[in-house]
């Protein structure tokens, strides 16, 4: 097959920001086109029959169903050692499959691709970016350690996040990744405290309520906490470990909550946010409660959870008043996340047609889902290995699920643009290069497959043989692909010079070349 790469390359870089100020025009009523960016937004990609779904039942009742559906099934991991045993007693594919994350990431693409549960799964990601643990740590690359924590992500995505904050303190992998496991009084840690602030709940400036910060007389941020404050929060978290696994007490277990070790606990008093005092004495359940009771009633808890999650699901750039309703619903029903996820996707900037700087740079994972649940990729057509770890370097997208570079995550949520006031998280990871290697990720999916391997036993690729009847009318194949892959929200311009491109070469090229273009646009890279 021919590459046509020249005029696509144009595009990838050329324009992106002009499809981030371009607006289109406002629909009377709901469209497919809006329907699916409400899908888009609410799951890992939306799909013809998801858009007939919606379209029949409406977007109240679909998330109602979404938040009645069960927790997903967990397979059933054994305790295991910090270290495999050797090759002998547990080969490669044991310590792949016992040692790595690898299950738990085919698991993910899994129900990203094929799972009923796309809303529940598409928040729980979110919050394995917000609330991180990293298999990158060695300590818990092992699924049986990294599978209690997201199933806190899952139980929560639609729970309470005040309670998701007490269970995600105490859970084993975050002790390990941040420290907090076998924390002592004598030389307390101040990892997990200084996270806790920082990352998962207020945030480093005093915030007004639609997440805007607050200044001092002199216009400066005013800081949340100092050093003083993250001291007496790391006392706090003294005197926590591991259980012991009752499977072997060799081991420790990572399915339960820590457990006390009191000998270890400071149980002096202490200081914490807003010049709050906790006395001398308190039990260490007691304290920890009231630790996190303090941090969860800081007024920039809702505004700066709010803005994060608006900017996972819908937007980088989610205007002062979104923010701010999203926050107030966060706030009045105490972190309630069913109540919090429904408000950021039913709000009118989330459904009206978007404008000005609205929407995002689609991460690396959000770009090869949407696509490949465009074309139904499932079990079929895939073992659902997509992780960077387990594919060639060139397919590299620098978002390598369960494996951030750090606690900050694979982006942070304030990169701004370059020359540009705009946020745009996902830019982060975005260069000349990741271009290239999206387009050469595509080109696998779409022209060839990705090859078989030990790890990849069946290869991913997109089925093109249901459009082949179309490659002898180019206006009719464009026409099927942007329902399908743009959800007929293609410009007339990109339409006009798709079948213009796709008349001049053989009609035996065409459908591969048509999609590959799309899924390399700037159309297709920017969810708008």
């Amino acid at each position: 097959m021919t590459r046509h790469f020249g005029q696509i390359g144009k595009f990838l870089i050329g324009t992106l920001a002009i499809l981030l100020i371009e607006a289109p025009l406002a629909a009377s009523k709901p469209t497919d086109t809006e329907i699916a960016r409400f899908l888009n937004h609410a799951t890992f990609g939306a799909t013809e029959e998801s858009i007939a779904q919606v379209k029949a039942i409406g977007y109240e009742a679909y998330l109602e169903q979404q938040f009645a559906l069960p927790l997903p099934e967990y397979s059933d991991y054994p305790d295991e050692p910090n270290q495999p045993p050797e090759l002998s007693i547990c080969d490669k594919t044991c310590r792949r499959d016992n040692f790595s994350v690898y299950p738990l990431q085919v698991n993910f693409y899994k129900n990203a691709l094929t799972g009923q549960d796309q809303l529940r799964q598409r928040v729980a990601f979110a919050l394995s970016q917000i609330l991180v643990v990293s298999s990158q740590d060695s300590q818990i690359r092992q699924p049986s350690r990294l599978q209690p924590y997201l199933k806190l992500l899952d139980k929560h995505a639609f729970g309470n996040y005040r309670q998701l904050l007490e269970e995600i303190t105490l859970n084993p992998a975050m002790g390990a990744y941040l420290d907090m496991a076998g924390n002592k009084k004598t030389a307390p840690n101040e990892n997990y405290a200084r996270e806790l602030l920082q990352l998962f709940s207020i945030g480093l400036f005093e915030l007004n309520p639609d997440g805007t910060q607050k200044k001092d007389k002199t216009h400066q941020p005013i800081p949340t906490f100092d050093q003083t404050v993250i001291n007496n929060f790391s006392r706090v978290f003294t005197g926590w470990n591991l259980a012991t696994s009752t499977q072997d007490k060799a081991l420790r277990s990572y399915a339960t909550p820590m457990v006390e070790k009191a000998g270890n606990h400071d149980s002096d008093p202490k200081v914490l946010l807003k010049g709050q005092a906790i006395p001398g004495g308190m039990s260490m359940a007691n304290e920890l409660d009231t630790a996190l009771d303090n941090v969860f009633a800081h007024p920039n808890v809702a505004p700066f959870i709010s803005r994060q999650l608006i900017q996972h699901l819908v937007s980088s750039n989610p205007s002062t008043a979104y923010v701010a309703r999203v926050a107030k619903v966060f706030q009045s029903s105490a972190g309630n996340m069913k109540l919090v996820v429904r408000a950021i996707l039913l709000d009118r900037d989330a459904l009206k047609p978007p404008t000005g700087s609205a929407g995002h740079l689609r991460e690396p994972v959000l770009w090869l889902t949407h696509l490949l649940r465009n074309f139904k990729v499932n079990e079929t057509t895939s073992d659902f290995v997509l992780s960077d770890s387990y594919l060639p370097q060139q397919f590299d997208l620098l978002q390598d699920v369960y494996k951030a570079p750090s606690v900050f995550n694979f982006f942070p949520p304030d990169y701004t643009l370059p020359d540009s006031k705009l946020q745009g998280p996902e830019f982060a990871i975005y260069s000349t290069s990741e271009a290239f290697k999206r387009a050469n990720f595509a080109y696998a999916l779409i022209y060839h497959k990705l090859a078989v391997s030990t790890d990849r036993p069946k290869g991913t690729w997109i089925d093109t043989s249901p459009l082949l009847p179309l490659a002898t009318n180019s206006t009719n194949l464009v026409d099927r692909l942007n329902i399908l892959m743009l959800h007929s929200d293609m410009s007339t311009s990109m339409r006009k010079t798709l079948i213009k491109t796709l008349d001049a070469i053989p009609a035996a090229e065409r459908v591969q070349n048509a999609i590959y273009w799309i899924a390399t646009s700037p159309k297709y890279l920017i969810e708008r």
